[in-house]
This record gives C-alpha cells, sequence and structure tokens, in this order.
C-alpha cells in the first residue's frame, strides 16, 4: 500500500483503533505504521499487518449513517450537494460496454 492511502481498520483493540478510518504512514518490515485520530482526540499511530485493513478507494470515506451504524460513501463533489450527484452502483460489464462506445 502506498504512504497515504486511507484505510479501515478490521482487527485492532476495541476502545483504540478496531473500525477507525486511518491513513498509511510509514512501514516497519511486514507490517504497515497506521495514524489515526484515537479516542483522546489527538493523532496517534499504530503497526497493523496488512491483513487487518481495508483500502478505501480514492472518494470513499468511513462514516456514520442516520441509523447510527457505520458506512463507507462516497464524499460528495466540491460545490455540489448530495441531491445533484448520480449515484448508482454499476456493474463491471455496464463499464466495459461504456468504454467500448
Amino acid at each position: 500500500m502506498p504512504l497515504g492511502v486511507h484505510v479501515v481498520v478490521l482487527k485492532g483493540d476495541a476502545r483504540k483503533d478496531l473500525g477507525q478510518m486511518a491513513v498509511v504512514s510509514g512501514y516497519a518490515g511486514s507490517q504497515v505504521e497506521i495514524s489515526y485520530r484515537g479516542p483522546s482526540g489527538l493523532i496517534a499511530t499504530r503497526r497493523k499487518q496488512r491483513s487487518s485493513l481495508i483500502k478505501l478507494e480514492d472518494g470513499l470515506e468511513l462514516g456514520i449513517g442516520e441509523d447510527g451504524y457505520p458506512v463507507i460513501r462516497k464524499l460528495p463533489l466540491v460545490g455540489t450537494t448530495s441531491d445533484d450527484a448520480d449515484v448508482r452502483i454499476v456493474s463491471a460489464d455496464e463499464r466495459e460496454d461504456d468504454l467500448a462506445q
């Protein structure tokens, strides 16, 4: 994973880093260093196995939905509202068809 990539922590300490959105900030042998905002609000750094992280593509973020559950959502475009954005799930076949045209 390149430096600066956003990830979600899948395995960790329940009251420290589990479920946090973090940024890859370094490498330490077979592990990566991640930086995230800890429970106290300060930036914390930990070493994690790569298998305990999920990489978020550009334009996605981890947030809390209206029902209180975690949700990975698309970041709003600058200068638009969520009502303006055409958001839908596109299959790989549809993408290939669009590229062929």
